[in-house]
């Protein structure tokens, strides 16, 4: 015999449910629960869902085996003053027009720099760079004092040496949860040969190459 499937959310007179025997309110169950038979298929699947410190757990865990590279985002501040930080979230987000999409952790102190700047720099790091990528990820409030840097377009600072770079005109910005998300239009770039820094399983590494193997 075929179980009948009905939605907790289904008003009396509501024309989905016309006067089907199948399909008919349950005023014992929460809105937008499936019921098959007697079975309560949004409540099962609630009490189905892990707690939010595992949860927590698992997702810094699966995150953390995703090998990213490393860069420095700099930017300047509503004040005009230089902020940056470390970032392994950073991706290519559109070829038309040429963008990026990077985020910004709302505690950060560079948070307001990059989320209201007109511009922003991503700053790529090479694989001997692990120590500037150690330094603005710190609490460190002269980090530019610390590392060699020159001005680059837009008056936004870039790191000397840095694998590769990119000047970025801000032209979205979202918050959702503890981050902001922001997009950028690519507006000039540099490269470089070099290696680059890798970040995985917590820690910096170099990439192996293994194009001559």
């Amino acid at each position: 015999m075929p179980l009948a499937i009905r939605c907790g959310a289904a008003e009396p007179n509501d024309s989905h449910t016309g006067s089907c025997p199948q399909h008919r309110a349950h005023p014992s169950r929460a809105p937008n629960s499936w019921l098959i038979g007697d079975l309560a298929i949004g409540d099962c699947m609630n009490s189905m869902r892990p707690e939010p410190t595992r949860t927590l757990e698992i997702f810094k865990g699966v995150m953390s085996t995703l090998a990213s590279g490393v860069a420095v985002v700099t930017g300047l501040d509503p004040s005009s003053r230089p902020c940056g930080l470390t970032m392994t979230s950073i991706a290519s987000y559109s070829a038309d027009p040429p963008s990026v999409i990077i985020c910004v952790d709302t505690s950060s102190y560079s948070y307001r720099g990059l989320t209201q700047g007109k511009y922003f720099a991503v700053n790529l790091l090479t694989a001997d760079q692990a120590n500037i990528a150690d330094l603005f990820a710190s609490k460190t409030e002269d980090k530019f004092q610390q590392c060699q840097h020159v001005v680059g377009s837009k008056g936004l600072l870039l790191i000397q040496d840095a694998l590769a770079s990119l000047i970025c005109q801000r032209s979205f910005t979202a918050t959702h949860g503890d981050h902001a998300v922001v997009i950028g239009d690519v507006i000039d770039g540099t490269m470089t040969d070099r290696d680059p820094l890798v970040h995985w399983r917590r820690s910096f590494h170099r990439m192996t190459d293994t194009r001559d193997r």
